[in-house]
């Protein structure tokens, strides 16, 4: 009598132990492309004779927070009202208002942040 609850309630504990196998897989691929994004980036700001991540350039900035975000720069483009390939576009020339970093930054569920830091602690 129970034997035809029971395959139901396999497949219910089955199912939960892959959403949860399959979120860890995803964490894990994002962590790996924040790692692989860095890399690259640390290894294109060296070989331009340039030995800080303080060089990395706002478009490379963009790609790693969204690599960061878990969201594919399409995904970031249609959340902040752009195309793809205009997102793309502006990417490349690296020319946002510091609004749309804002824009792109909340799209990321991030923060963007652009102040000159004084000495004595005050920021501008």
């Amino acid at each position: 009598m129970c034997f035809g609850v029971l395959p139901l309630v396999y497949k219910s504990i089955i199912n939960d132990i892959i959403y949860v196998v399959n979120d860890k897989i995803h964490d894990l691929q994002n962590k790996i492309n924040v790692c692989f994004t860095m890399t690259i980036v640390s290894f294109i700001v060296n070989a331009k004779g340039v030995n800080s991540m303080k060089a990395l350039e706002l478009n490379n900035q963009i790609k790693a927070a969204a690599a960061v975000a878990g969201l594919s720069l399409a995904e970031v483009a249609r959340r902040v009202g752009m195309s793809p390939q205009a997102f793309n576009n502006r990417i490349k020339t690296g020319k946002f208002t510091r609004e749309e970093f804002d824009a792109i930054a909340a799209a990321m569920g991030a923060e963007y942040k652009a102040v000159f830091v004084f000495p004595d602690g005050r920021e501008v």
